[in-house]
């Protein structure tokens, strides 16, 4: 099984990465794999670049999951560029594998609703992983936080040290 978990990480917060470990503990770390989409569509506009949220992204779990292979843990993940609409990108890349997308419980909805491209293939071809939203972190209010130059003392709720540092370089 290949879990699906796509998004914008404009910027990667503490709920993103909860929602990837919660996925890495659930995965039957023999077959399933999970891949990380960084959304970067052209009629979006978004704070950071596509480089600086791939790297958040992708320095979190390498310093997360690396270090567990010197306990033969091995968790097979990606993280790749997402360039093209959820259903076209799955349908190139993985077009036999089975798939279960994560999505937010916003997502599930505007999915639902008929607001996605290809809601009907998406809802009819994929399994699909809900996540509660549970708290009050959101990257919009880690953006304005920090539009307004607050030092990190503030942020810790929301953003780990590092993915600050990287937003300050």
């Amino acid at each position: 099984m290949i879990y699906f978990y796509s998004g914008a990480f404009n910027p990667l917060t503490k709920a993103h990465q909860k929602i990837m470990d919660d996925l890495v503990n659930k995965m039957d770390l023999k077959q399933d794999q999970l891949i990380i989409g960084i959304t970067s569509y052209q009629d979006k506009e978004y704070s950071y670049s596509d480089q600086i949220r791939y790297d958040m992204v992708y320095n979190y779990m390498f310093n997360k999951y690396v270090p567990l292979i010197e306990k033969q843990i091995f968790v097979k993940w990606q993280v790749l560029y997402q360039y093209t609409r959820t259903y076209e990108y799955l349908h190139k890349l993985f077009p036999n594998d089975e798939i279960c997308i994560v999505v937010g419980e916003d997502e599930w909805k505007d999915l639902n609703d008929k607001k996605w491209e290809h809601s009907d293939k998406l809802l009819n071809e994929y399994k699909f992983e809900i996540i509660p939203r549970t708290d009050d972190i959101s990257s919009t209010k880690v953006r304005e936080l920090l539009n307004n130059n607050v030092d990190y003392s503030q942020l810790e709720k929301y953003i780990t040290k590092e993915v600050y540092d990287i937003i300050k370089k």
